[in-house]
C-alpha cells in the first residue's frame, strides 16, 4: 500500500509501471465534487478533480495491459470502516491517522498515506483479498522501483495541474 504522487515533471508514471509489474491489486479511491459545493468553489476545484481523473485513468490503462485489474472504491464507502465518515474532514483526517499508525505499527502523519492504508486495508479486509494476494506488507512503496521525485525534471508526460 502507498502512494504516488502526480507531480508536475515527475516520472509517476514509471513508478507506476514499476508498482503494477510487481503488485497484485490496485485499489484507487474515486473522485468527487460534493454535491453542496457552491458554484465558485465547484468551478475552483474542477481543474485538480480533472487532473486527478486523468491520472486514474493512465493509472488504471497500465493496469489493464498486464491484464489485472483495477477497483475503484468511493471515498465515504472505505470511509464508514473508520466508524466516523460524518465527522467532518479534520477529524476524519485524524482518525484515519490513528488507524493508519495501528495498522502498520509505526506513526504516520501524512493524511493522504493514511489514507491509502486505510483504503486498502479496507478493501482487502472486506473483498475477502487477504488470501488471494502473493504478498501483503502494507510497508509503502517498494525501493526497487525508481523514485518519482528523485529525477523529476526528466519526465515531461506528466499531468500538469
Amino acid at each position: 500500500m502507498g502512494k504516488i504522487a502526480v507531480e508536475p515533471g515527475g516520472l509517476w508514471l514509471r513508478q507506476v509501471a514499476c508498482l503494477a509489474r510487481q503488485s497484485d491489486l490496485l485499489v484507487i479511491e474515486g473522485q468527487y465534487l460534493p454535491a453542496n459545493l457552491p458554484p465558485r468553489e465547484a468551478i475552483k476545484r474542477w481543474p485538480s478533480l480533472l487532473t486527478l481523473i486523468v491520472a486514474r485513468g493512465e493509472i488504471q490503462a497500465q493496469w489493464k495491459v498486464l491484464g489485472k485489474t483495477a477497483h475503484v472504491v468511493q471515498p465515504g464507502t472505505w470511509q464508514r470502516s473508520l466508524g466516523a465518515s460524518s465527522l467532518g474532514r479534520d477529524r476524519l483526517k485524524g482518525l484515519s491517522r490513528m488507524k493508519a499508525s495501528d495498522i502498520l505499527q509505526r506513526k504516520v502523519t501524512d493524511h493522504n498515506i493514511a489514507d491509502a492504508v486505510n483504503l486498502g486495508h479496507w478493501f482487502i479486509e472486506e473483498r475477502q483479498w487477504q488470501g488471494k494476494l502473493k504478498s501483503h506488507a502494507p510497508t509503502g512503496i517498494s525501493l526497487t522501483c525508481p523514485s518519482a521525485t528523485r529525477t523529476a525534471g526528466r519526465d515531461r508526460n506528466a499531468p500538469r495541474g
